[in-house]
């Protein structure tokens, strides 16, 4: 009926101890690597919004660009960073340039240490720059030379 082996093989226990904390390693640094990825992505996005809004709706509301992304960075950001602590977002102005910085950090208590995590954390930097310029009279400019080069098409015929 039940007959039972007396000479089992161990090798795919030994086989298992090995492989699988290598592979759960792998699947875990690949998750912490997306939610890094994810957070500089949603940074870089976001501290270029703030830049090029400032340069629009910063000047219809009489106040400087710097002051208008202080009052709307928090409403912007929201609560999108998922795996990333809420970014610190700073202004600077020069003359027409408005540059705004952010920095964020995916810090996980999964694998800290080990491997390529740092016990630290991983930190994203972002950059984004915009230039104040005053529309109506560029759109006007670009007229006027579209209105000279088809003058001078015209005459040429």
């Amino acid at each position: 009926m039940f007959k039972c082996k007396k000479e089992l093989n161990g090798y795919f226990t030994v086989e298992a101890s090995l492989i699988i904390p290598m592979v759960l390693a792998v699947f875990v640094i690949i998750i912490h690597a997306a939610f890094l990825l994810y957070g500089k992505c949603i940074l870089s996005q976001d501290v270029y919004i703030l830049a090029f809004r400032s340069t629009l709706l910063g000047q219809d509301k009489d106040m400087s660009p710097a002051d208008y992304i202080n009052n709307i960075k928090d409403e912007k950001i929201g609560e999108k960073y998922i795996g990333n602590q809420k970014p610190a977002i700073t202004v600077s102005q020069n003359g027409k340039n408005i540059t705004v910085s952010g920095s964020t950090k995916a810090n996980h208590s999964a694998m800290s240490g080990y491997f390529l995590s740092p016990a630290s954390g991983w930190e994203s930097k972002a950059v984004g720059q915009a230039e104040i310029i005053e529309y109506a009279p560029h759109i006007r400019k670009i007229k006027r030379a579209k209105d000279i080069l088809e003058n001078k098409k015209d005459t040429k015929k």
